[in-house]
């Protein structure tokens, strides 16, 4: 198998293999659109050449001359692999490249791949170093949504420019079910543009969001290698749709990266494994990496970085920042033209929970606010209830000072030869020569437990503090526990 750089990996699950098309050779030769694979859930990969059979590109489907691309954005789903655009290179002509156009897509059921012309509304036909992901949760068969990149005029590319960079406002989504591709605007905290990044996407668990997350990136050396602390590239940004609204989070890496490859890992976690500084004139791994073993681990509902990854965490939730804005700041997007469809689609009617700010709505109930007849019987039904309960308490009290003047008679009379607080334990004291009570620890339960030697026991339960990690108080005694 050739080495290459940046290949394009899918996982292709009606067959359970992994596959790698594409790639940037190391070695100065033509590289046609071979097809490699290996099934998962072993220790020991072995790759599978598929370049004879019927998964190849050129035999089934694509033209003869097709060349596999690298830094395509690509992404797939439980059906299809998709890959826009992308980079080609002719043997020992770097570092000018020609960019591909259209969209290259594999059946998974039936195996066949096709290239379908991409017409991007008010964009460059040509796209390449972009991202993408699969959005399931909206559409008939979802949607694929790319951000980033560059996007050249024409197909011809000089690699690490930057002259040509995609603003990270400009949202590109195709509509898988019926081809059809849009261009919307998002609002809020744009991320800076950006190439050579990586990107994930992951919906709600009840399927009403979905958040993309992208972080690290090059621009272009003069900027990369002068800016090397600026946050809009060591922070990591969400896209939530169907808002179209960036997110940025307020947690910071070490040192900016570019080339690395992330994906989720178990509910809600995202990887960052590898990569190297953006836009670099050092040799490829001559930079630290900031991560132990190069593995950086994001939460994407706690919204930070973490030291560690966590096996057990819940299913992925929104960032609060995400949820206040859906239930307190929503607006809804300006919508392109001709997106009549794309609206409809995306449409979202906010509902507002009880703690928002200036909202006493609860959920399933109406306004709190403002005065009705419902509202009136209820202040008079408040009234009379007080009525009540004030007469209540006024006997009880009346029959508390009744009692208490019986027992303070009582007292009055009481004989003078009734021993005193300090005798009466005194005459309950054990003999001198009675023998000593066991000793008692903490873990026998089966003995009863007393303060006091010869005094009635008192009969307690002994427990573990709790053990839950994530409890408020940190295990700490607390009032009342």
């Amino acid at each position: 198998m050739q080495l290459v750089r940046q290949p394009l990996l899918f996982y292709d699950k009606p067959n359970n293999v992994v596959r790698r098309y594409g790639g940037w050779p190391y070695e100065a030769v033509d590289f046609d659109s071979e097809v490699w694979s290996f099934e998962p859930g072993s220790s020991v990969i072995n790759w599978v050449n598929n370049t004879a059979g019927d998964v190849t590109p050129t035999n089934n489907g694509l033209s003869l001359d097709s060349q596999g691309p690298f830094a395509s954005a690509n992404a797939f789903s439980d059906s299809t692999f998709f890959s826009l655009g992308g980079n080609i290179m002719a043997p020992g002509d770097f570092p000018n490249m020609t960019v591909m156009a259209g969209l290259v897509t594999q059946d998974f059921a039936s195996t066949t791949w096709s290239n379908k012309s991409a017409e991007l509304p008010t964009q460059s036909k040509f796209r390449t170093e972009a991202r993408a992901v699969h959005v399931p949760n909206f559409g008939e068969e979802g949607f694929l949504v790319v951000v980033g990149g560059e996007a050249p005029p024409t197909e011809v590319s000089v690699y690490e420019t930057g002259f040509a960079m995609v603003d990270m406002s400009v949202i590109t989504l195709y509509d898988i079910a019926n081809d059809t591709w849009f261009t919307q605007e998002a609002t809020g905290d744009i991320p800076p543009p950006r190439s050579e990044f990586c990107a994930v996407g992951t919906p709600s668990s009840d399927g009403q969001y979905f958040e993309l997350f992208v972080y690290g990136g090059s621009t272009n050396s003069t900027f990369d290698l002068n800016h090397g602390d600026d946050e809009g590239y060591l922070n990591v940004y969400a896209l939530s749709l169907p808002a179209f609204r960036w997110f940025k989070s307020s947690a910071s890496t070490p040192a900016r990266r570019a080339c690395n490859t992330c994906s989720v890992i178990g509910n809600r976690q995202m990887i960052s494994i590898g990569g190297r500084l953006p836009s670099s004139l050092e040799a490829s791994g001559q930079a630290q990496d900031p991560w132990a073993n190069g593995i950086g681990v994001f939460d994407l509902t706690d919204f930070v970085w973490k030291d560690h990854y966590d096996a057990a965490a819940a299913a992925y939730e929104s960032p609060d920042v995400v949820k206040k804005y859906y239930s307190s700041d929503y607006q809804e997007p300006a919508w392109g033209e001709n997106a009549q469809s794309l609206a409809s689609v995306f449409a979202y009617t906010p509902t507002k929970s009880s703690d928002a700010p200036g909202n006493t709505t609860s959920p399933g109930g109406s306004s709190t606010g403002g005065s009705s007849p419902d509202n009136n019987e209820k202040k008079s039904q408040s009234s009379h209830t007080g009525a009540i309960a004030g007469g209540v308490v006024g006997g009880v009290l009346g029959l508390a000072a009744i009692l208490g003047l019986g027992y303070w008679i009582r007292r009055r009379r009481r004989p003078s030869n009734v021993p005193s607080e300090k005798q009466h334990w005194h005459e309950l004291e054990p003999p001198t020569d009675s023998v000593p009570s066991p000793n008692i620890y903490e873990a026998d339960t089966s003995k009863p437990r007393s303060e006091l030697d010869g005094v009635a026991p008192k009969y307690q339960t002994v427990a573990e503090l709790p053990a839950n990690a994530n409890d408020d108080d940190g295990g700490r005694l607390q009032p009342g526990r």
